[in-house]
């Protein structure tokens, strides 16, 4: 980004400071330089013109952090207008970084609700399994088993879609726990368990269904409850150190 000068006075040096504002990883860096002449730096005659620059300028700094402060409406205008454009260049790839994951685990989940894990299909998958550890399985208990692993299947998928909601919504940040992103995670995980159920209508031998949903959401807000209380725990250790 290209620096900024805004021209201001400070009375304590009795000259005119021009402020260039510059936009470094996602900070702001001030550098006053006199106004119609050169800085009156002494370099040795073994250091570069470059080198004498940068630490003319981190010199300079100081100055400039003076006279933004003695100056409150100049100081409002370079926080105002940067504000803006240091913000989201620096937290744009933490952002994208934590929601990519999400969107990932829900393309998962949406793989997993195409035909071929129809329960037609699953339970040719798990026929010979359940029958090798269980040889004397009877097709009662072969249709029950199977109806307990897919219904788990969708509790499992959705606790760990709450729990990646409420890690992309935290994004590192303290404290640990708040009630807006344990609500954000919650209502992300309901409404693609919606979603992905109206997604099956679409679907060969996949039929939506509003049970399947709530167990979907069940599974999300375990994974809040499981977190809640992960947070009460870590803060009671806490208080006793």
């Amino acid at each position: 980004m290209p620096a900024r000068r805004y021209p201001g006075g400070c009375a304590a040096l009795g000259v005119a400071v021009s402020v260039r504002v510059a936009v470094r990883g996602g900070g702001m860096v001030a550098v006053a330089t006199r106004e119609g002449a050169p800085p009156s730096v002494k370099r040795p005659h073994n250091q570069s013109p470059e080198t004498a620059t940068r630490m003319s300028n981190g010199r300079m700094s100081s100055t400039a952090r003076g006279c933004i402060a003695a100056h409150p409406p100049l100081e409002r205008k370079l926080m105002a207008s940067h504000r803006a454009e240091a913000l989201p260049r620096s937290r744009l790839p933490a952002v994208a970084l934590y929601w990519g994951v999400v969107v990932i685990w829900m393309a998962i989940i949406s793989f997993f609700s195409t035909e071929p894990f129809s329960a037609a299909n699953t339970s040719r998958y798990l026929d010979p399994v359940l029958r090798y550890f269980f040889p004397h399985i009877t097709l009662a208990q072969f249709i029950f088993w199977h109806f307990v692993i897919r219904k788990s299947a969708h509790f499992i998928e959705f606790f760990v879609l709450g729990a990646l909601a409420y890690w992309a919504s935290r994004r590192g940040r303290v404290p640990r726990w708040r009630a807006a992103w344990m609500l954000q995670a919650l209502c992300l995980a309901v409404v693609y368990s919606l979603v992905d159920e109206a997604h099956q209508a679409f679907v060969p031998n996949r039929t939506p269904s509003l049970y399947d949903s709530g167990i979907d959401s069940l599974g999300a807000a375990a994974s809040q409850i499981i977190i809640y209380l992960r947070h009460g725990l870590l803060a009671r250790l806490g208080s006793l150190r």
